[in-house]
């Protein structure tokens, strides 16, 4: 899950995967699950729902990182928003 939006998140290898299980199934059409540059109009899935681990650090003194999930759209918020991350 998305740590701002709670939209559910895809890791990119499993997207990745389920297109090379298709193609191996026989399926010839065009798919559009995976692309490593996640372009919208080639893989608009992974654009929208593509996961990253984003890490901020706490700020206690003891430089503990917290590791978030962040969708696609997360990954365009400002940098200082994270702070304020759940």
């Amino acid at each position: 899950m998305c740590c701002w939006c709670k939209k559910p998140v895809s890791f990119p290898p499993v997207l990745k995967y389920l297109e090379m299980e298709l193609r191996n199934t026989g399926n010839r059409e065009r798919l559009a699950y995976y692309h490593p540059h996640w372009t919208r109009n080639t893989a608009p899935l992974l654009d929208e729902l593509g996961a990253v681990i984003d890490h901020v650090a706490s700020g206690s003194g003891t430089e503990m990182l917290l590791c978030y999930t962040i969708d696609g759209v997360g990954r365009y918020l400002p940098s200082g928003i994270s702070e304020s991350a759940p």
